[in-house]
């Protein structure tokens, strides 16, 4: 069984396993993630950039030690991830880039622009 990763818990080492991650969500949960991709996907372009700017704005309203905690989670969230994994998400990242329009390209840009000017 491949190891992902090694986690002190309650002063003990815990190997965690790939089929322990993929296990980790209930059927529930996975069929209301794949409503909101579902969603997502048969939003107009304007209905994505208005829900952008929403997550945006809230992004900015969060306290810094909030957004530094989130940053943290998303850090040892992609660090959890094989090598193989990692490269899948990042493949599934760069033809999603190829898909968009020229417009959304470079609303995304601003929107990286204006999230490394706030505080940390």
């Amino acid at each position: 069984m491949p190891v992902l990763a090694v986690e002190p818990v309650d002063g003990t080492a815990q190997a965690v396993h790939t089929e322990q991650m993929q296990n980790e969500l209930s059927e529930e949960q996975v069929k209301a993630r794949e409503e909101i991709h579902k969603e997502w996907r048969n939003k107009t372009p304007e209905q994505r950039a208005e829900r952008r700017n929403r997550m945006r704005e809230h992004w900015k309203n969060m306290p810094p030690e909030e957004r530094h905690k989130m940053r943290e989670k998303m850090k040892e969230h992609w660090q959890k991830m094989s090598p193989t994994e990692r490269e899948a998400k990042r493949k599934k990242m760069r033809e999603r880039w190829e898909k968009m329009s020229s417009e959304e390209h470079e609303q995304l840009k601003l929107d990286i622009s204006r999230q490394k000017h706030l505080p940390y």
